[in-house]
């Protein structure tokens, strides 16, 4: 058995003597926090989108190729309590070339946008009931 154990994770390197546990934990505990930090910027890199109250960051969620909105969670992915939505109000679809798209699913309230056409992009605002959304993507 070696009486040594280098270690490297990203910037961080170190070397350990066998038999000291406490050098051990220290490295431990480094790596594990820079693993936890690029999971962090890994999700944060993520296409998600953001839900507002007021404007203070409600929710965040993460989105796959497409995603319903509404009220009923069990016909929508991303569920609201808000008199205004329905059960399944509005899609959110990735298109081929990345691009997002939103429809109406026939909802009572429609879909209030901050752009002139419906195609979604980066940045984009939109609003279903009382509930304002802020498409990221990066």
């Amino acid at each position: 058995m070696p009486d040594s154990i280098n270690s490297e994770a990203g910037n961080l390197i170190s070397r350990v003597r066998a038999g000291d546990q406490d050098a051990a934990e220290v490295v431990f505990d480094r790596y594990a926090q820079q693993l936890a930090r690029l999971e962090s910027l890994a999700r944060a890199s993520a296409p998600h989108l953001v839900r507002f109250e007021g404007d203070v960051e409600a929710a965040s969620y993460p989105l796959g190729e497409q995603i319903v909105i509404g009220s009923d969670a069990a016909k929508s992915q991303i569920t609201v309590d808000d008199p205004l939505l329905n059960p399944r109000h509005a899609r959110l679809i990735r298109q081929p070339n990345g691009m997002w798209r939103i429809e109406d699913l026939r909802s009572r309230n429609g879909i209030w946008m901050r752009i002139e056409e419906s195609a979604v992009e980066r940045g984009c605002q939109f609003q279903l009931g009382e509930q304002r959304f802020l498409l990221k993507v990066n």
